[in-house]
């Protein structure tokens, strides 16, 4: 009965193998035929598996004979694949499929595996980012780079991670990059790591590039993770040195956009909770997101304000060690009036909060600001964070005085050179945030 069946079948194979339920039959001939069965099935295939591979049913079929008939057989429905139009049948949304079944083919065989990456790279050398960030491609990428000797995805590996902050920031191409932090090899992984740490403000807050930011968080090492910390604690925001060094405004890089627009964010915020904060002069809320970025804040605030760079922060809160996460949130801390404001900001204050509180893990004080971990830094021409802390709880507590005199001194400041006028407006903010307010809301 069963070899009637198969009979009958084959008369027209090629037909249900492209039809909507035919092709379920063929799949379950290829299952349970005998050698023979299977291989004349295969037989009908000749010269017809690129349009096999590129039909909704028949790559279906095109995969389930890949599974079943013998290597010989194998060989000649992958040479056809090899033949033509390889940079479209590889990020076929149908073809795709069956291009990761070849990959996936354990040849053992006395006649060993065609070269099937020579082919494929020689019709796709130089264009691997391309493919990469393509539905369909950045699935055949990691398939590439989950069973091709080292050899073989060693070339695309290669091209991937050149172009890895493009990738990264793909919607499809961010998979890529993550697989290789997860799966690659430790020097491919230090470089998405260096490649982060390089922009790691600007990579932390775009929609898809942040994913690659928690996945390396997820996967680093200790050192890797204080890296990060590191990097994020430090003393100026993205756009300071870009300002330092711009006659003009319209040169900062597009992370100052995102810095400005915590700023203003924030300042407006304080202005609502506190009206004796100044809303003229160099206190204002600024229009401008590009001016408002000129102001020496950390770089994390742009994280920890951002829709999707405070999901970042979050996460390096989470498999932070202790003394990170004590330092990271000892430089958000002097923040936490204004992020409370922020409907990104606030879900990163919640946390320092809850570390702040009897029983949790409380930030030392120093470093907040523009200073360093330590407190000392402080910003250019300046002194370090940690005499701002001490000013307040010494002289500033709620002294509306204060605020003037820390707002005209800034206002003077705007005479002296850019670097000063950064200098004395962060001055002026801290002072003010610190003022604004009871150390107990904090």
């Amino acid at each position: 009965m069963r070899q009637a069946i198969l009979d009958a079948v084959l008369s027209h194979s090629l037909a249900l193998m492209k039809n909507k339920f035919g092709n379920f039959l063929m799949q379950r001939c290829f299952e349970y035929g005998t050698r023979m069965q299977t291989s004349a099935m295969a037989a009908t295939m000749r010269g017809n598996v690129l349009s096999l591979a590129l039909d909704p049913f028949g790559c279906h079929v095109a995969q389930k004979a890949l599974d079943n008939v013998d290597e010989d057989v194998k060989a000649s429905i992958v040479s056809e694949m090899l033949v033509r139009r390889i940079p479209e049948t590889i990020i076929h949304r149908f073809a795709s499929h069956v291009w990761q079944r070849i990959f996936e083919i354990r040849w053992t065989g006395a006649a060993g595996a065609p070269a099937v990456m020579n082919y494929v790279q020689n019709a796709l050398q130089g264009a691997w980012h391309q493919v990469a960030v393509e539905e369909n491609g950045s699935l055949v990428v990691q398939n590439i780079f989950e069973n091709c000797s080292e050899p073989e995805k060693r070339p695309v590996l290669r091209e991937v991670l050149d172009h890895a902050p493009m990738i990264a920031r793909g919607e499809f191409g961010n998979w890529v990059i993550q697989h290789i932090l997860e799966h690659g090899a430790p020097p491919d992984r230090r470089r998405i790591i260096q490649i982060i740490l390089d922009d790691l403000p600007k990579i932390a807050t775009d929609q898809y590039s942040s994913k690659v930011v928690e996945k390396a968080l997820k996967t680093a090492t200790r050192n890797e993770v204080q890296e990060i910390a590191d990097k994020l604690c430090r003393t100026e925001s993205p756009s300071v040195s870009s300002y330092l060094n711009s006659p003009t405004s319209s040169e900062l890089d597009a992370s100052a956009s995102t810095v400005g627009n915590y700023y203003n964010s924030g300042m407006s915020g304080l202005m609502m909770d506190h009206p004796g904060i100044a809303t003229s002069g160099p206190l204002a809320y600024h229009s401008d997101p590009v001016a408002a970025a000129a102001i020496c804040l950390p770089a994390i605030l742009a994280l920890v304000a951002d829709q999707y760079g405070n999901y970042v922060v979050q996460h390096l809160f989470h498999v932070a060690p202790s003394e990170q996460r004590d330092r990271v949130a000892s430089h958000i801390r002097p923040y936490l009036p204004a992020l409370r404001a922020s409907k990104y900001g606030q879900k990163v204050a919640q946390i320092v909060e809850r570390m702040s509180r009897p029983g949790g893990r409380s930030g030392a004080h120093s470093g907040g600001g523009c200073g360093g971990a330590s407190g000392a830094g402080g910003a250019p021409g300046g002194g370090g964070a940690h005499h701002y802390h001490q000013h307040h709880h010494t002289a500033n507590n709620g002294n509306p005085a204060a605020v003037a005199a820390a707002a005209a001194a800034a206002a003077a400041a705007l005479q002296h050179p850019q670097q000063h006028q950064l200098n004395a407006l962060f001055h002026a903010n801290v002072i003010a945030s610190y003022s604004a307010g009871p150390w107990g809301r904090w």
